[in-house]
């Protein structure tokens, strides 16, 4: 019976961590559910219309924020690439003014005080601002009209990728408290979609497999005499064998308690270094393995790698099979 009463836990909402691709994953699943299946029940349809809104505003907040970075990400790297090339530029610059004023001379110190190089030091606005000095004493002399025109050229461009990058970052993102609350309505909605499905297939409690997936509907409250979990540590910048044995029929529920991501690996050795690249397990993600895929009976090991160099990392294992 107390397994029971774990069913009155939103699993949905229990993780420490807010995990966006996993709510991402399991709203659309079933959603997708409800709307290939209205057609042949009107219970099924009447879910599916209360649920459509309230994922339609999540996902459409997800996107905005996943675009939002998406476009900031891009503008920044075009004006990186642009500047980038800004030293390529200069050398060619610097070739044909020496065509007319050779170096060292007043002429020349008065076009690159400093030198070529030292345009090209410090923040990104005083670079930005060092070239557009340069660029002004290359227009107000006479001798240097064969390159005027390019580099003037140049430095609007510049300025431009400058301006757009500046922008794009000076966006204010979707309000975290709005996507929370979004989240949050999910979660209830997928929560409410659960008990309303478990009700209505009572006699045939499995069809409700066919609106989620299941591993979501296991809780992080176990009681001990009927589920046994092990927490482990792993410190900062380090990895660390689990404890816990691998069975090859053996199948395990791993849950992050982090905020940051870390790695898994199955191993013959609780020393052994992975042989290919280690498993992701991204912050709040609850994912279910089997020992097979560990590469049990021959891994018996299943070690935690922490790239965090400041935080200690956290999991729960559970065999749930």
């Amino acid at each position: 019976m107390k397994r029971l009463f774990h069913l009155f836990i939103n699993c949905f909402l229990t993780m420490k961590v807010r995990n966006h691709k996993k709510m991402s994953k399991h709203s659309t699943t079933n959603y997708e559910a409800l709307k290939a299946n209205q057609n042949t029940n009107p219970f099924i349809k009447e879910l599916f219309l209360k649920t459509a809104p309230v994922y339609t505003a999540y996902h459409n907040l997800l996107g905005d924020l996943v675009s939002t970075k998406a476009t900031k990400k891009g503008t920044v790297l075009s004006f990186y690439n642009y500047l980038k090339t800004l030293r390529i530029k200069l050398k060619e610059w610097d070739i044909a003014i020496q065509g007319t004023y050779k170096e060292g001379t007043p002429e020349y110190v008065m076009l690159l005080p400093n030198g070529k190089s030292f345009i090209l030091e410090g923040t990104q606005e005083q670079i930005v601002q060092k070239f557009t000095g340069f660029s002004n004493n290359v227009h107000s002399n006479p001798e240097l009209d064969n390159i005027k025109e390019e580099v003037n050229a140049y430095l609007q461009t510049l300025l431009a990728h400058y301006g757009s990058k500046n922008e794009k970052l000076s966006v204010t993102e979707t309000s975290t408290t709005e996507l929370d609350l979004a989240y949050d309505q999910m979660g209830k909605a997928l929560y409410y979609n659960m008990l309303m499905l478990t009700a209505h297939f009572i006699d045939n409690p499995l069809s409700v497999e066919d609106y989620f997936d299941m591993a979501l509907l296991r809780t992080h409250d176990k009681e001990t005499e009927e589920e046994e979990s092990l927490i482990v540590s792993i410190p900062a910048a380090t990895s660390k064998e689990s404890g816990f044995s691998i069975a090859e029929t053996g199948r395990y529920l791993i849950m992050s308690r982090s905020s940051f991501s870390l790695q898994y690996y199955g191993a013959a050795t609780a020393t052994e270094l992975p042989k290919t690249a280690p498993r992701e397990l991204v912050p709040g993600e609850e994912i279910e393995v089997s020992g097979a895929e560990l590469g049990a009976p021959a891994n018996r090991f299943l070690i935690f790698i922490n790239p965090s160099t400041t935080a200690t990392g956290e999991v729960e294992i559970l065999q749930v099979e």
